[in-house]
């Protein structure tokens, strides 16, 4: 009898190479049972990089979009949450404030913030941080956050900024002015830094040279909101570094240009004629995207009120607004600002006043140009360097 010598054999079947399953999200369209109405409905995992944080606790998203959902094999889980929200004891919380919160990451075009709540690299902003003494409970206050589904081998920028309102005229400016919002960066359900929160602003309101209109003894409201003060500073950032491990630093940073506009008429003439009259300011950062009174909160500039003056015959009251715009990181940019006049219907109806604005432009809270406003579009090229040293060039008006 012959034996087979096997070894051979043996070795070159234990030894053979696994045949490996790459993992990655499918390309095509795939269906997803909806709870609520008992249907299916077709999803896309590029439709699911919006929102992971609702679509990937679906089991058929998780297994159609593993890479985006976080599950591949080896994969670090690195979830990062910054709550924006003010204390939680009513003793500390007086009058009305209110702040906001936004992320950007590092390469990305795509900013996280209130007008874009679903980005394409996983971010979702939600709530509203303020707070408010004088409305019911339930309005009593709320938080804002900003959640990053897949932080791994990501930097990001946190931008926490004051958002001035019409309450804090009316109300009690001192008491305004000192409460701000707690700042609290989680990664993976750990603080990884103490809270933060912006400058105390000693001694400086938030809004400045604004006179209360009344009307039947009652305040008339969104009449002052315009007149920010630009040297209350509410903005600060805080950057986020991970590696490809999850392990993340933490840093704030405080602001180290903002750059303020403001338009603003002089005080009534009482001797001059009756009439309305109206101007504008529109900026436009190197991306050509837009800041106005239409367009009043983007993810790099703020815009506040509006340069309108009324002076009104002795049997109507007189308004005189204004408008401000604040970009909180100027370092290093130029921006186009377009200054004119505008003839709308009021004008026609009410009459012309004859005066127009004064655009005042501040750097860091102090004062680097000023003119007067003229007829037809003004344009102006404001650039600031890296040390927030600013300068403008203007254009012939149009």
């Amino acid at each position: 009898m012959q034996f087979v010598n096997l070894s051979l054999f043996t070795f070159v079947i234990f030894t053979a190479a696994p045949i490996a399953f790459a993992c990655e999200d499918v390309t095509g369209r795939f269906q997803v049972f909806r709870e609520d109405t008992g249907t299916f409905k077709m999803k896309k995992c590029k439709q699911v990089k919006k929102n992971p944080w609702g679509q990937c606790a679906k089991p058929e998203v998780r297994e159609n979009c593993p890479v985006t959902c976080n599950v591949c094999p080896g994969d670090v889980v690195c979830r990062i949450k910054a709550n924006l929200q003010f204390p939680q004891s009513p003793s500390e919380i007086t009058s009305y404030h209110k702040d906001s919160v936004q992320v950007q990451k590092v390469g990305s075009s795509d900013p996280c913030y209130s007008g874009n709540t679903k980005t394409t690299w996983g971010c979702t902003h939600v709530g509203d941080a303020f707070f408010d003494t004088l409305s019911q409970a339930e309005k009593f206050k709320d938080l804002e956050s900003v959640r990053i589904f897949n932080g791994n081998g990501g930097e990001y920028r946190i931008t926490v900024s004051h958002v001035f309102t019409e309450e804090e005229v009316l109300l009690d400016t001192v008491q305004t002015r000192d409460s701000r919002a707690n700042l609290i960066v989680k990664v993976n359900g750990k603080r990884l830094s103490k809270s933060f929160r912006h400058n105390r602003n000693n001694i400086k309101n938030t809004h400045t040279d604004y006179s209360i209109v009344y009307s039947n003894n009652a305040p008339v409201t969104n009449e002052n909101v315009g007149f920010v003060n630009p040297a209350y500073n509410g903005d600060y950032f805080v950057d986020v570094k991970c590696d490809n491990k999850c392990q993340c630093t933490v840093t704030k940073v405080d602001n180290k240009c903002r750059l303020s506009a403001r338009l603003t008429f002089p005080t009534i003439d009482a001797e001059s004629q009756y009439g309305y009259h109206s101007d504008t300011l529109t900026i436009f950062n190197q991306d050509n995207e837009e800041c106005s009174y239409d367009k009043n909160v983007t993810s790099w500039c703020h815009a506040y009120g509006d340069a309108v003056l009324y002076s009104a015959p002795s049997n109507y009251y007189d308004y005189n607004k204004a408008y401000a715009a604040s970009i909180p990181d100027a370092a290093g940019k130029t921006f186009n600002m377009n200054f004119e006049h505008y003839k709308g219907p009021n004008e026609e109806i009410l009459g012309y006043y004859p005066k127009a604005s004064d655009l005042t432009l501040y750097a860091n809270g102090a004062q680097f140009f000023s003119i007067n406003g003229q007829p037809g579009n003004l344009p102006i090229t404001v650039s600031c360097n890296n040390d927030c040293i600013c300068s403008t060039s203007i254009l012939p008006p149009v």
